[in-house]
C-alpha cells in the first residue's frame, strides 16, 4: 500500500487532526430499538425504498461487487484521499460476508465480514457522503455482530473513531498503529458485550 510522506500530512490527515469529533450536520436517525423493524421491512424516505442486502463471495454478483467496490473507492480513496490497493482478493472468499443498504438506485453504506484468526474481521465500513447522519454505519455493524453469534468480533480502527467503537462494546487490544499514514488501533469485541448507541456516527469510517 502507498504511505504518508514522513513528516508530510496529507489534507485528509490535517482535517482529522483539527476536528477529529466532528459531528454531522444531518439528522441523527433512528433509534437502536427500530433496528429489527428497519432490517426486515426497509425504511422508506422520499418515495424510496431501503433495504439491507447479504451475500456470500462466492455468490455476489458482479454488479453488486461493482457497485460495493465503487462506494468503498469513492470514500476511502477518492474523498479521504488515500491512495491504497482496495481490491485485496478477499472479497470473493467463501467465507467473506458482505452487507449493504441500496435504495431503489445506489449503494448507500456497506462493510464486510472477514474470517481471522482471531474471529472474525469487520471492515470496509462506508458510507456515502450524503446519506451520513441516517446511522447506516451503526446499524451494519449492528447486524454483522449479530451474525457472528458466538464468536469474537475484531477490526482495526483508526484512532479517531475510538469512541464509536466502544460504544459496540469494543476494547483496544493493542498498541497504536501507522497504516497508509493513518494512525489505528487494534480493537476485539467480547460476543457477551453489551452494546449501547452512538450519540453521533462519524463523518467517515475507515477501510481495516
Amino acid at each position: 500500500m502507498f504511505r504518508a510522506r514522513s513528516g508530510i500530512l496529507t489534507a485528509r490527515e490535517q482535517r482529522l487532526r483539527a476536528d477529529p469529533q466532528q459531528p454531522v450536520n444531518t439528522p441523527a436517525g433512528e433509534p437502536r430499538s427500530t433496528w429489527p423493524r428497519l432490517l426486515s421491512t426497509g425504511m422508506h424516505r422520499a418515495g424510496t425504498s431501503l433495504r439491507l442486502h447479504t451475500a456470500i463471495g462466492t455468490e455476489i454478483t458482479a454488479a453488486d461487487l461493482h457497485d460495493l467496490l465503487r462506494l468503498r473507492v469513492d470514500v476511502f480513496v477518492v474523498e479521504q484521499e488515500c491512495p491504497y490497493h482496495e481490491i485485496d482478493g478477499r472479497d470473493l472468499e467463501s467465507t467473506t460476508e458482505h452487507l449493504w443498504y441500496r435504495d431503489d438506485h445506489l449503494v448507500l453504506a456497506c462493510l464486510r465480514i472477514l474470517d481471522d484468526s482471531k474471529g472474525r474481521r469487520i471492515g470496509r465500513v462506508a458510507t456515502r457522503a450524503d446519506q451520513r447522519g441516517r446511522r447506516l454505519a451503526s446499524m451494519l455493524i449492528g447486524e454483522a455482530i449479530a451474525r457472528c453469534g458466538s464468536v469474537v468480533t475484531v477490526l482495526d480502527a483508526q484512532s479517531h473513531l475510538r469512541h464509536f467503537y466502544e460504544s459496540f462494546g469494543y476494547t483496544v487490544t493493542g498498541t497504536e498503529f501507522v497504516e497508509d499514514g493513518i494512525p489505528h488501533l487494534p480493537m476485539s469485541r467480547q460476543p457477551t458485550v453489551a452494546t449501547s448507541t452512538p450519540a453521533v456516527e462519524p463523518k467517515a469510517v475507515e477501510p481495516s
